[in-house]
């Protein structure tokens, strides 16, 4: 009995193994296509994730936030490079996660863009006051430094250390303005100072004493107007222009009146006749008749009044012609208000 019973137990043993393994078999062809799919899922997932960190990011870079958020935007490329070092190691869990993390510091970059914007308003202002002036190719190390100083609080700002920013803030904001005092007197007085010290240099104040003090007192004047109301932009220029005009006048008068008084009787013949000459083009671009037979200072007196009067004549001449083309525009709208009042009376009566 025994005999017959062990085979029957090992042929049903067989039958259950087989079984059991068919089952397994079974469940494998059931997985397998699953964890394939989903792993094409998940390489697909962080392929979009990096692509869109990685548009997301160039185009931050564009604009001027990496100033605004220095530390983030530095973690931000830290964690980008991250992202495409996993991506392309096939560690595709955390390659998303380092393209997600990136979003997220992206945005909190442009948040505290926001938060320094805010809280720094008055000194970004009169740094865009500095960047319209020039300042940086002028006082170039002056406004590095200064710029450097803004960084600073930037940072601090990053770090939620407010507090200490505020604080700094004040002194920087002053030296901003005095930064913008120097760059104006370094565009608007510098020049006008440089010439008239050239204009020393070269000789005696005596040749053109009188030339000399106008422009002194207008260089004088453009220095004190700068620093008493550097504010004024307009008024600084205007100032500016002043005093370098006064100062070249200056120079050039000195440098005339030395080279005169240095002449012999036939170099000064010379040069009045070439002062002639010259007077004479005047005379035919103003269509006058020759006047070198009279004095210099006569011939220039003449011309300037042939110039006026034709100055006189063209303006009358144009004043008249605008007036014309008034008229003529005058008329033209009484006609158009007809024609409207005309085609808005014939659509009643279609109406009608």
């Amino acid at each position: 009995m025994l005999r017959t019973f062990l085979p029957s137990t090992l042929i049903i043993l067989s039958i259950l193994i087989t079984g059991c393994a068919n089952k397994v078999t079974s469940n494998q062809n059931i997985i397998e296509p699953y964890i394939a799919d989903q792993t094409e899922e998940d390489s697909a997932s962080s392929e979009r994730a990096l692509i869109e960190a990685e548009n997301q990011y160039d185009a931050v870079l564009q604009g001027d936030i990496e100033f605004y958020s220095p530390l983030t935007i530095q973690k931000a490329k830290e964690t980008l490079k991250l992202a495409q070092s996993k991506e392309l190691t096939a560690d595709k869990q955390d390659s998303l996660k380092a393209s997600n993390n990136v979003l997220l510091l992206l945005k909190s970059a442009q948040k505290n863009k926001e938060k320094v914007e805010r809280l720094l308003k008055k000194i970004l202002t009169q740094k865009k006051i500095l960047d319209n002036l020039k300042t940086p190719h002028i006082l170039t190390a002056e406004y590095n430094a200064q710029v450097s100083n803004i960084k600073n609080i930037i940072q601090k700002i990053e770090n939620n250390e407010e507090a200490e920013a505020l604080k700094a803030s004040d002194k920087i904001y002053s030296d901003l303005q005095t930064l913008e005092l120097n760059t104006l007197l370094a565009i608007h007085w510098a020049p006008a100072q440089k010439t008239l010290q050239k204009a020393k240099e070269e000789g005696p104040i005596n040749f053109a004493k009188k030339s000399f003090l106008l422009a002194s007192d207008a260089v004088n004047n453009a220095e004190n107007l700068i620093r008493s109301d550097y504010k004024n932009h307009s008024k600084v220029e205007i100032n500016g222009t002043t005093a370098l005009r006064a100062a070249q006048k200056a120079l050039y008068t000195s440098r005339d009146a030395k080279f005169l008084i240095g002449l012999d009787h036939e170099q000064a013949e010379g040069v009045v006749l070439r002062f002639q000459d010259l007077i004479a083009k005047i005379g035919v671009a103003l269509k006058s008749k020759d006047l070198r037979h009279m004095a210099l200072e006569d011939q220039a007196n003449a011309l300037a009044q042939v110039a006026e009067t034709q100055s006189s004549r063209l303006a009358a001449s144009l004043n008249e012609k605008i007036a014309d083309l008034e008229e003529q525009l005058s008329q033209l709208k009484i006609k158009q208000d007809v024609l409207i009042k005309e085609e808005a009376i014939s659509e009643e009566a279609i109406i009608e």
